[in-house]
């Protein structure tokens, strides 16, 4: 629940195998814990589990030495993937950081993950949140949460002006959207 209780429980309990850790948290930011682990606990792995999808955020969190990142609207078998390959020694990439740089041009790199591209591609096509989400397998709350994020990420205030902004960032090459 906090950084504090966090610290406290790995005096307390040596055996804990694995840290699953929210960036949220109420006393400390997840990214100081994450190096605190790092230095106070090198062999005790580390994964992060976030509602952020910024491959910035990502990176900062392999950076500060996790071994995993799992964006908390992804299904629930990339958490087990992630948590089976922490466990077996290995670091588990998000699809997200694996495409990012591929993904988006220079002009827009770690603007967007790939996931929210999904959805921008079809929302530039004129398709309804309800749609979206059928399309892409998932949940109608979730397609609102990246179309909120996607107007964050390009300071746009609706569907017409990301359908604009992404034009002008070159996203989608012609007929790919």
């Amino acid at each position: 629940h906090s950084g504090a209780m966090a610290r406290r429980l790995l005096v307390l309990q040596p055996e804990i195998g694995l840290v699953i850790l929210d960036l949220a948290l109420p006393d400390t930011h997840g990214f100081d814990l994450l190096v605190y682990l790092r230095e106070q606990h090198p062999q005790l792995p580390a994964m992060v589990v976030s509602a952020s999808e910024s491959v910035e955020d990502i990176r900062r969190a392999f950076a500060a030495g996790a071994r995993a990142y799992v964006v908390k609207s992804s299904p629930p078998a990339a958490m087990l993937k992630a948590v089976f390959a922490v466990l077996r020694g290995e670091v588990d990439l998000p699809p997200v950081l694996l495409h990012a740089d591929a993904t988006l041009p220079d002009s827009a790199s770690g603007l967007l993950s790939e996931r929210q591209l999904d959805v921008l591609r079809l929302v530039c096509a004129g398709k309804s949140n309800k749609v979206i989400a059928y399309e892409l397998g998932l949940a109608e709350k979730t397609v609102k949460g990246r179309i909120t994020a996607i107007f964050k990420a390009l300071d746009v205030d609706n569907r017409t002006q990301a359908l604009i902004k992404a034009n002008q960032l070159g996203l989608f090459t012609a007929g790919s959207g």
